[in-house]
């Protein structure tokens, strides 16, 4: 929601900054899939081209590999690029595809679906609830039965945090989706920020997806990480 920039990119060719004492290089890269924002044509990368350090959230990208990436730019309209953003590898520079994990699939199948039905929706704010308060009311639905396996609810935000209206963009059946949108709008207590430091407004009214899976194994309603 929060990022300018979500797409897969195929990486060109790769070079330090010339007179800079950051561990930071470039690379560039070519559009393959875009989900949202335009593709930068170059992305500072944090570490080197030779080496990166995990524990410091680097990134070790070569050239014609392709990766799923999240960005925002900073100040200066620079794309920035670290492990703490969570770029997905798609294949290796050989082309070879690189297996994902069911997570990472099902990012992709929802980057894809909310693509063709909310493009280009975008939130200047990070904006979440109480995950475990909302695990206790769907827990408390007990096992369901339904054919989706992710319902996507369109919340607009007034700048109290109070919502306005939601819009089920696709839910899991009439009766079920009356209850949690009930919850999210008249019970639910939404944040701004992060976890650590959350305010309870946020300069201009929004709109915001929130996503709630269906777990097979259990048959119980989960929320969506946030």
């Amino acid at each position: 929601m929060t990022s300018d920039f979500i797409g897969v990119v195929e990486i060109g060719r790769t070079y330090e900054l010339e007179s800079s004492d950051e561990r930071i290089y470039i690379a560039e890269t070519k559009s393959i899939t875009n989900y949202k924002g335009v593709t930068p044509s170059r992305i500072f990368v944090s570490g080197t081209p030779e080496m990166a350090y995990d524990g410091q959230c680097e990134v070790l990208v070569r050239q014609g590999e392709q990766w799923l990436i999240y960005l925002n730019q900073d100040k200066k309209g620079e794309h920035v690029l670290n492990y703490c953003s969570h770029p997905v590898p798609i294949t290796e520079k050989s082309g070879n595809p690189i297996p994902l994990s069911d997570k990472e699939k099902r990012d992709i199948e929802q980057l894809e679906f909310l693509k063709s039905q909310v493009p280009g929706l975008h939130s200047e704010e990070l904006i979440f609830t109480d995950t475990f308060a909302l695990r206790e009311i769907l827990q408390a639905l007990g096992e369901v039965s339904t054919d989706q396996q992710i319902a996507y609810y369109l919340i607009d935000f007034n700048t109290d945090l109070n919502v306005e209206q939601i819009e089920i963009i696709r839910g899991f059946s009439n009766d079920l989706d009356i209850k949690i949108t009930d919850y999210l709008k008249n019970r639910a207590e939404w944040y701004s920020g992060h976890f650590f430091e959350k305010s309870s407004r946020i300069n201009e009214p929004a709109q915001y997806v929130f996503s709630i899976y269906y777990d097979e194994d259990t048959g119980k309603l989960i929320p969506a990480d946030m």
